[in-house]
């Protein structure tokens, strides 16, 4: 499917905090991108965003509206505006959620999220195992599994780290994360120092207290200091407890051809099924990935190489039966997916 078709309509992606995958997306697509954010506290940004987000969609008068999920209020916002006006084709683009909500607000969440989905012409997802899920509670959506396109880093600064092995932890300090297993993982391993990316001011004071000399916090990274580091990196490790997300260090790794280590999750095991080691997310099992990723970094980066190909060729595949949908979508047609077989045979790595 040529996106030139696509192209000529009036597309506009609109998101309210910035990620790599609205970027690349909008960029492949040719969307007008607008990444709207604010300071401000809470209510008041809400309100400033808002505000701006539908002036600008008056003012855009867009044919398709794609919208990056989360923000769930956003989201809300865009449907609402499409289930008055019915101007636009609303596209959301789901990343996996983290959210543990209980009670009145899990229900509240519940039923805005039901709307959202309802409501849209179709729910972009980053796996398959995500798909089912949201499958069997929307049976009657559109649901398009379209995983993180591997990214490229070009013009790397080079950076050079000193230790025997050097170890990335891709890491926000959330509470999905199990850095601190990691931190007591590292007081196991004496070959090796592990630098933890994000800002170490949101780290728990718990963490803080059992980090050993070997793990050093880079504190907050420009993006080109974060892809220089990961470049410098000989094993680059990213954790979760969270099911069915496919992590963004797992991406970068397989850019740079880094051996990655990954939590045991089923959706991780399934779309890196080479170049990487499975770990519990314990402090024990953490240590024991760690050396066997060591003692087999090389078989690893070569099977990673490997994963990068098929990586690179499966996006482009997905990828163009996402523009015969938008197609479909445009013409008013019912949305089915081109058949799979026809492969494009460009460079994935172009455009």
């Amino acid at each position: 499917m040529d996106v030139s078709s696509i192209q000529n309509e009036s597309i506009l992606w609109i998101a309210w905090e910035r990620q790599r995958r609205s970027t690349t997306l909008a960029r492949h697509l040719g969307a007008d991108l607008r990444q709207l954010e604010s300071s401000l506290p809470r209510f008041e940004r809400y309100l400033l965003l808002a505000l701006s987000t539908i002036n600008l969609i008056i003012k855009k008068k867009p044919r398709i509206i794609f919208v990056q999920n989360p923000s769930i209020v956003l989201c809300f916002l865009i449907t609402l505006y499409k289930k008055v006006f019915r101007t636009s084709k609303l596209i959301i683009d789901c990343h996996t959620p983290y959210i543990r909500l209980k009670g009145i607000p899990k229900i509240i969440f519940d039923h805005v999220t039901r709307f959202i989905f309802v409501n849209a012409d179709m729910i972009i997802v980053t796996n398959n195992d995500l798909s089912s899920l949201y499958s069997n509670r929307y049976p009657n959506v559109v649901f398009f599994v379209l995983p993180d396109k591997v990214p490229e880093f070009p013009n790397l600064r080079p950076i050079r780290l000193s230790a025997k092995t050097n170890i990335l932890l891709v890491c926000t300090f959330s509470d999905d994360e199990p850095y601190i297993e990691a931190f007591k993982a590292m007081h196991k391993i004496e070959s090796a120092t592990l630098y933890v990316t994000g800002n170490s001011k949101r780290a728990s004071a718990e963490a803080l207290s059992l980090k050993p000399e070997n793990v050093i916090l880079t504190g907050f990274l420009t993006e080109s200091d974060y892809a220089s580091f990961l470049n410098a990196a000989d094993i680059i490790m990213d954790l979760t407890d969270i099911e069915n997300c496919l992590v963004c260090g797992a991406y970068e790794a397989v850019s740079l051809g880094k051996p990655m280590i990954l939590s045991d999750k089923k959706v991780l095991r399934d779309y890196f099924v080479k170049g990487a080691v499975f770990t519990r997310n314990t402090a024990g099992d953490i240590a024991i990935k760690i050396q066997t990723a060591i003692k087999h970094q090389d078989n690893l980066r070569n099977e990673v190489l490997q994963l990068r190909h098929t990586l690179y060729k499966n996006w482009t595949t997905e990828w163009n039966r996402l523009l015969y949908m938008l197609e479909m979508l445009i013409q008013d047609l019912p949305l089915t997916e081109e058949p799979s077989s026809k492969s494009p045979e460009d460079d994935p790595l172009k455009g």
